[in-house]
């Protein structure tokens, strides 16, 4: 029932690795077997912080670049979020976000035209949907050794526990193409779902440098600090993560590729233990200090933390809490 809170990391299993050695020659030529790994999550569990540590590898790295290939990019269609979008409409675009899924797996970065091009027909798709482009021969070294992917994949199905045909075959055309490339899966999720639920609304990340940035950050710590709490809207909002993460669940087994579990809260108190083990999972080499990766992210924790700072009646929030499972 609450396999969010069971999840057991085997990121060590030997045949869930593969090795990769990237030698860029004076003809552009690289020798090398570049993997997709894509990051799936349910929402405010800090995944666009956590990806967005491993961009400077980049410019720190030789030999263990990772390309970071946007956030949830096939996410960002119109209409989408404001659930504006009729059935034919949500139809037409998750074939489109498929169409992406099946695009990532023809990865080709032995040439800069192969690269380029790869590159390209990524965009092109996008565009079918109205997305942005990510542009990824434009920000991402060729040699880069794995092409890490944000993505909410239990959205991209009408309902998980209820494949349509059509569903089905093309979850099964790219988990076969997925598992051919050697392509592994991180899940990000949350055990605390008291605080995740005080979050339910707004992110608890900001972007520095923001236009917006100090009154965005002062909105936010203001939402977040001493409010007052409705016990129902608290409850269903950890139900309705229990339910989201479940469907992920489900698409993620559908797809039967490694999964390596990331916890936001592991992550935040022990972040070079987390990166040291991710990295691990990714086969990558690491050729300069992990202490390089803190800090170099764009995005800043701007909410607090403990629930005695955010809830206003928490005295009676706790007891209230304490006969539930969460």
């Amino acid at each position: 029932m609450f396999r969010t809170q069971n999840r057991i990391l085997l990121a060590s299993l030997p045949w869930w690795t593969f090795l990769f050695h990237a030698i860029t020659g004076p003809d552009g030529f690289v020798d090398a077997l570049p993997s997709i790994a894509i990051v799936t999550f349910c929402g405010l569990e800090g995944s666009s912080w956590f990806v967005d540590s491993f961009k400077a590898t980049q410019n720190l790295s030789k030999n263990g670049k990772i390309c970071i290939m946007g956030y949830e990019p096939i996410d960002h269609a119109p209409g989408y979020f404001e659930r504006t979008l009729s059935l034919e409409q949500l139809q037409a675009l998750h074939k489109i976000q498929w169409e992406f899924y099946q695009e990532l797996t023809t990865i080709n970065t032995q040439t800069w035209n192969q690269f380029s091009s790869w590159s390209d027909r990524l965009d092109n798709i996008l565009a079918k949907g109205q997305m942005k482009p990510i542009k990824i021969a434009q920000t991402c070294a060729q040699d880069s050794q794995v092409f890490l992917f944000k993505s909410r994949m239990h959205h991209h199905v009408m309902d998980p526990s209820k494949l349509t045909v059509e569903e089905s075959i093309r979850i099964e055309e790219f988990s076969r193409k997925f598992h051919e490339l050697g392509g592994k899966l991180i899940l990000i999720t949350r055990h605390q779902m008291l605080h995740r639920a005080l979050s339910d609304t707004e992110g608890q990340f900001k972007i520095r440098g923001a236009k917006d940035d100090e009154d965005t950050k002062e909105n936010i710590r203001n939402a977040y600090q001493n409010i007052s709490v409705t016990y129902d809207r608290v409850e269903k909002a950890v139900w309705r993560y229990i339910r989201a993460s479940e469907s992920l669940d489900l698409v993620m087994d559908r797809i039967r590729a490694p999964r390596f579990v990331v916890h936001y809260e592991t992550l935040k108190d022990e972040f070079f233990k987390v990166m040291t083990q991710t990295l691990r999972y990714l086969d990558v080499p690491v050729d300069y200090s992990l202490l390089d990766l803190l800090g170099v992210t764009v995005w800043e924790k701007v909410s607090p933390e403990r629930l005695c700072r955010k809830v206003n009646n928490y005295r009676d929030f706790c007891l209230n809490f304490k006969q539930t499972p969460f």
